[in-house]
Formats: C-alpha cells, sequence, structure tokens
C-alpha cells in the first residue's frame, strides 16, 4: 500500500470549509446592503461606516460570483463565466464609484453614475446567475426566483438612468419611468433574504458536489 498517497490525500472536509466560508461572506453582503440603503440616514461624519458597508457588500460579493460561476460553468452553462466577470467587473466599479462620491473626488452626478452602472452590472450578473441555477437546479428554484427579482431591483434603475442620459436629461425621467425606478428600489429587500437563505444553505451543507 503506498502510504505517501494515503497521507497527501487531499482532506475531504476542505471544500464544505471553502463553502461554509462563502455562505458567512454572502451573510456579510446583506450587512453591507443593509448599511449601503441607510446610508441616506447617516451624518457625514459616519461616512466612513457607509463606505465599509459597501466594500463589505460588493467585495463579499465577488467569492459568491465565483461560487456560482464555477458550479454553473461545470454544469455546461457557458454564459456563466461572462456574467461573473460582468458581476466582478460592477462590483469593482461600485467600490470605486461609491468611495468617490462619499470622498467628494469627483462630481455627485459623475459618481452616481458609475454607482448606478455598476449596481446594473451587479443586477445582470445576478439575473443570469440565479436563472441558469433554476435552470440546472443548482440551488433552490423559489431562492433563484428571489436571486433574480433582485437583479431587476438594480438592473432597471441603471437602465433608467441611461435612457435619461441619452436624451441629455439625467435625473429627468418621466412619471411612469420614476414610478418604475422607485418600485424596482424596493427589490432589494429580495436580494437581503436571497443572502440570508443562500448564506444558511451553504453553511449547513455537509457535501460539495
Amino acid at each position: 500500500m503506498d502510504t505517501l498517497a494515503q497521507v497527501t490525500r487531499p482532506s475531504s472536509g476542505t471544500p464544505v470549509q471553502r463553502t461554509r466560508l462563502i455562505g458567512w461572506l454572502t451573510f456579510a453582503t446583506f450587512l453591507g446592503v443593509f448599511i449601503a440603503g441607510e446610508a441616506p440616514y447617516f451624518p457625514s461624519s459616519l461616512s466612513l461606516i457607509v463606505l465599509a458597508g459597501i466594500l463589505l457588500m460588493l467585495f463579499g460579493m465577488i467569492p459568491v460570483a465565483v461560487w456560482l460561476g464555477d458550479r454553473e460553468a461545470a454544469a455546461g452553462a457557458g454564459i456563466a463565466r461572462a456574467a461573473e466577470w460582468i458581476g466582478i467587473a460592477g462590483m469593482l466599479g461600485g467600490v470605486a464609484g461609491g468611495t468617490l462620491l462619499l470622498e467628494h473626488w469627483m462630481s455627485g452626478n459623475v459618481a452616481q453614475i458609475i454607482q448606478t452602472t455598476s449596481l446594473g452590472a451587479v443586477g445582470v450578473w445576478l439575473v443570469v446567475a440565479n436563472a441558469l441555477a433554476f435552470r440546472g437546479r443548482l440551488i433552490n428554484r423559489v431562492l433563484a426566483v428571489l436571486g433574480i427579482a433582485a437583479g431587476f431591483g438594480w438592473l432597471v434603475p441603471a437602465l433608467i438612468m441611461w435612457v435619461e442620459v441619452s436624451v441629455g436629461d439625467p435625473g429627468g425621467a418621466t412619471p411612469t419611468l420614476e414610478a418604475i425606478r422607485v418600485s424596482a428600489e424596493f427589490f432589494e429587500i429580495f436580494y437581503l433574504i436571497w443572502a440570508i437563505w443562500l448564506g444558511i444553505w451553504l453553511i449547513r451543507r455537509k457535501h460539495e458536489r
């Protein structure tokens, strides 16, 4: 018997531990989204807390995006990688936009465009990744639907903003578009539920498939 092979074989617990770490990071994004959503109610003296929330939200999403992308790509969904990279680009752009906006290193309008566009890219990732997970039964289907709804909550405001920019009237949405944008913002609650549910599911998993 090759005892060396027995000693050097990777532990089967390692993938489970990695999955649990992703679960805890998913919880972290919940906290970050909650803090970022409450940003208008924070005094300027607490801007660093808001920035920490944005960093926690967006940097925490990157490992989650990679984890979902790995499983969807392994299941034969080639578009999963494209969605993953779009999402990661949006997450990094959101960090830049949030930092520029809070630290006043760029005009508010430009920083807001960067941030909204970045969240729109994150929304694309959420919609595509959860749609693929729904089709492949990689996660609970109700959970996947919540993720799709959360994605539209960030994607729709970005699309409306770019409609306004394209006609040269940023912030001048028609009453109908404004009502859609405001309604979409309430979809953020779906992300909070999605993050909590996915985090619990990942932490409680007994094996890595």
